[in-house]
């Protein structure tokens, strides 16, 4: 953070001619240090999957919510904070209600999955997976969850919006802003608020099918000129 060696990061910072970055979150944050002219937003280069989507709501129209995590078991990942979800949800029985689907690998990978087990043994592991694979659950799930700490930029959450998905992550994951600014379904929570996290899967449950209707709604995003924007960018800096 800028904090730690402030005096420094921000000398740097005036030195450099340009920075480039990815989000509007970490945009308006460094307007405090450069110029706007500076500064070029190089958004995530992503291609909607084409899904259809009332065909998807269809098909998850149910009553259950499938929950869909991918990242990695290290601290700064928030599974302290599934554990919590998953315990209040357990004592006010309402966790029937989902469907719990964990990929990712790491250092806490075992340590996690036997607290996590403890306290529901329905949660499916799935470990390490390939790149298809990971799409296709998140395909699959009704609710992509991301309780980081604090993430650099934060690409699952995009996946999930491209595919309409229910977003519920920490105001620390900063793809979430776009996200917002794109019309995606996004519920953001303080990472030091845990208790914010159920209260946010309890209204999904109490809204259920208002919830079901928003997934049916007309995405403002499909396909974005990224090699236009990256040209423009470029012929700038070189003019």
């Amino acid at each position: 953070s800028l904090k730690k060696y402030g005096l420094v990061k921000k000398i740097l910072l005036k030195l450099v001619p340009y920075i480039f970055i990815t989000g509007i979150y970490g945009e308006s944050f460094l307007k405090r240090y450069l110029k706007k002219e500076n500064i070029f937003n190089m958004p995530y280069a992503v291609k909607s999957p084409k899904i259809n989507f009332k065909n998807n709501k269809e098909e998850i129209n149910n009553e259950i919510f499938n929950v869909f995590i991918s990242n990695r078991f290290i601290h700064r990942k928030g599974y302290s904070l599934i554990r919590y979800l998953l315990e209040n949800l357990k004592s006010k029985e309402l966790l029937s209600n989902f469907n719990f689907t964990i990929a990712g690998n790491g250092p806490l990978f075992e340590k996690e999955t036997y607290l996590i087990k403890l306290i529901e043994p329905k949660v499916n592991f799935l470990g390490w997976i390939e790149y298809d694979e990971y799409l296709n659950q998140m395909s699959l799930c009704d609710i992509y969850l991301h309780c980081s700490e604090y993430e650099p930029y934060g690409i699952p959450p995009v996946d999930a919006f491209l595919r309409n998905k229910i977003i519920v992550a920490t105001r620390k994951v900063y793809s979430i802003y776009d996200i917002k600014e794109m019309g995606g379904i996004v519920y953001d929570f303080d990472y030091n608020l845990p208790f914010k996290l159920f209260e946010i899967f309890e209204n999904i449950i109490i809204s259920k099918s208002k919830l079901r209707n928003q997934i049916d709604i007309n995405l403002k995003f499909d396909e974005y000129p990224f090699s236009e924007i990256y040209l423009n960018v470029f012929q700038k800096v070189l003019a």
